[in-house]
């Protein structure tokens, strides 16, 4: 049973808002740093409860009613605020605590970090600096109820609904070659620690892994210092290069979830950052502001991917440099509040061009980036296409039944239509998805029609090839791929 009545516990929580308020130099214009002091607050009031005796949940239930209420501080209030300060890092070990309510609660451990979305954030400063601001503290009168301190706890109230939602996790730091294990234990490239996310659950967001995937060594060595390392990267190549598929490949041995975000002129700022509405409620209409694609991602561990930035409309770019710089999103449609990105969030983002332009006039269609913009992404990778032979490695890894000939002439057809793509010849490419579809329908005729000789199974390929790769091309560059198939294998003519 609690020692403490509904009084009392209100006044703490208000004590102790104002010492963490000033302990971490929070300013009263900033609403999202004042939502998480309310938030730290709440969870370390709950947990002191529960040391002394009360329920995880009557604890959290009886907190976030007293948030909402006005109470003079007292000795009483005043030592449960002592003891939830001293207690701060103290794991809560209630016998009568619920698995969900537990999970709520974060601990720090020898081999990793634990917590989930609701209260992972940075500890509020410790030693002598707390000191001074607890003694600062006292002579601060409480904080009394008005508009200011009840948006404050409303706004802390639906972040911690949105992030209590969120799925829970532990982030483990491990050697590179723990995880990648085809990497050479011994290759100083891959000589360091990345972050490993374990989550409670499965995690929607996380990529599926592609055992089959050809990982570049340069390319990867570079990825894995920018998510150790926390650098915003940009990756830069021609269309189906595998940009994106790098990015997630690598998410998903590490276990991110990846949030992709096409910024190529056609999102709005609405949709990427949010905007207010207006809900039914029993005493009226109220507005509220629904957070967009942007700040929802930031808040948990895990990639948020720009993609074709180099279409992306200046004014979004302006607005977003904040968070290339991996730090903070500015939402101006919110009273110009912070969102943090999380600890182990991190940011990438893929481009046809490095935002110069298109000297070949293949990408007429992006925007020249400002310098301000490129100067916020610290690394640039560059990638080009496979080459023959490992496209035909994915080819017949991923592709059962996939003979030898069919699998080599789909590789040499793309790396044709892919040359005559870059030297302007061609107006489309061929991307290993194209590939894949054209064996798999080509297996698919041959398996139907019993195609035994040579000429029956090329038939069934050239099918194949009509169907995905050739009748997306207009009439020039049907002709040309044509000639390039006769070049290729003789058999191969149109029927």
């Amino acid at each position: 049973m609690s020692n403490y009545n509904d009084t009392e516990i209100s006044a703490a929580y208000s004590d102790l808002c104002q010492q963490l308020t000033i302990e971490s130099k929070i300013a009263e214009s900033d609403w999202d740093g004042l939502a998480r002091i309310a938030e730290d607050a709440e969870n370390m009031i709950a947990n002191q409860l529960a040391r002394e005796g009360m329920g995880m949940v009557e604890a959290i239930n009886s907190v976030q009613e007293a948030s909402s209420k006005t109470a003079r501080a007292t000795d009483v209030s005043r030592r449960l605020v002592d003891a939830a300060l001293q207690n701060r890092f103290v794991a809560v070990e209630a016998s009568n605590d619920t698995e969900e309510t537990q999970s709520e609660t974060v601990t720090d451990v020898s081999n990793g970090i634990t917590g989930s979305a609701t209260t992972a954030q940075d500890p509020a400063p410790t030693g002598e600096a707390n000191t001074q601001s607890a003694a600062a503290a006292n002579q601060v009168a409480v904080p009394q109820s008005g508009n200011h301190q009840s948006t404050v706890v409303q706004e802390h109230k639906e972040r911690s609904q949105r992030l209590h939602q969120k799925i829970g996790y532990k982030i483990e730091m491990k050697k590179v070659c723990e995880i990648f294990q085809a990497i050479d234990p011994t290759n100083p490239l891959f000589d360091f620690k990345i972050p490993y996310v374990e989550w409670n659950q499965k995690h929607p967001g996380v990529p599926a892994i592609d055992r089959a995937y050809n990982m570049e060594e340069e390319s990867l060595a570079t990825v894995l210092y920018a998510i150790a390392k926390k650098k915003s990267t940009a990756i830069v190549g021609p269309h189906g290069a595998g940009k994106t598929k790098l990015v997630e490949q690598v998410a998903a041995r590490l276990n991110f979830p990846v949030t992709v975000i096409p910024v190529d002129g056609q999102i709005t700022r609405s949709e990427l950052f949010g905007q207010e509405k207006i809900r039914a409620t029993p005493t009226g209409p109220e507005s509220y502001f629904q957070y967009g694609i942007l700040p929802c991602a930031l808040e948990e561990p895990g990639i948020v991917l720009f993609d074709e930035i180099d279409r992306a409309d200046p004014a979004i770019q302006y607005a977003c440099h904040s968070v290339y710089e991996q730090t903070y999103l500015l939402l101006m449609e919110h009273d110009g509040r912070r969102i943090p990105l999380h600890e182990f969030n991190r940011v990438f983002a893929t481009a046809n061009t490095k935002g110069r332009g298109s000297d070949d006039g293949m990408y007429g269609g992006d925007n020249e980036m400002s310098e301000a913009t490129r100067d916020r992404f610290s690394l640039w990778i560059e990638i080009d296409y496979q080459d023959i032979e490992d496209d035909i490695t994915v080819l017949k890894a991923k592709t059962k039944n996939l003979d030898d000939k069919c699998a080599k002439t789909i590789a040499k057809l793309a790396q044709m239509i892919r040359n005559g793509f870059k030297d302007a010849s061609l107006s489309q490419t061929c991307s290993m998805r194209q590939q894949l579809e054209a064996a798999e329908m080509a297996v698919h005729f041959i398996a139907t029609t019993k195609a035994k000789t040579k000429e029956e199974k090329m038939a069934c390929l050239r099918r194949a090839l009509d169907r995905v790769i050739i009748g997306r091309a207009n009439e020039q560059d049907k002709n040309s791929i044509g000639e390039y198939l006769v070049t290729i294998e003789p058999t191969l003519v149109s029927s």
